[in-house]
C-alpha cells in the first residue's frame, strides 16, 4: 500500500488538483475570462471537464459553465482557452450539479 519510489517520481511530474482549483483561466490574447471552479474526473479516471465561472463576485451571481478539457490548450500551468471570450462563455447553457 502506497506510492512506490518510481510512481513517486511520476507524481512529481504531475499537478496537483488543489492548485488547479480557483486558477484563472485566459484566452490565447492573455485576457482573463474566467476561473476554474471545479474538476470532473470521468469514469475511466482522466481529466474530462472543467467547471469554469464566469460570472459573479465572491460567488455571488456565479454563472458556472462545462468546458471538456480537450477545448483547453492547456489547463497547467496556466489555464487557456483559445478563441473564447468572457461573453462566449457567459452565453453557455449554466451548469449545475445533479448531485
Amino acid at each position: 500500500i502506497g506510492v512506490a519510489i518510481a510512481e513517486t517520481q511520476l507524481v512529481a511530474t504531475g499537478y496537483r488538483a488543489s492548485k488547479l482549483l480557483h486558477q484563472d483561466v485566459y484566452n490565447e490574447k492573455g485576457e482573463k475570462i474566467g476561473q476554474v471552479d471545479d474538476l470532473v474526473i470521468s469514469t475511466d479516471g482522466n481529466l474530462s471537464t472543467a467547471i469554469v465561472n464566469v460570472g459573479g463576485f465572491l460567488g455571488v451571481g456565479k454563472h458556472l459553465v462545462a468546458i471538456p478539457v480537450r477545448q483547453f490548450a492547456h489547463i497547467a500551468p496556466k489555464a487557456v482557452l483559445p478563441k473564447a471570450s468572457k461573453d462566449e462563455l457567459k452565453a453557455l447553457p449554466k451548469f449545475e450539479y445533479t448531485v
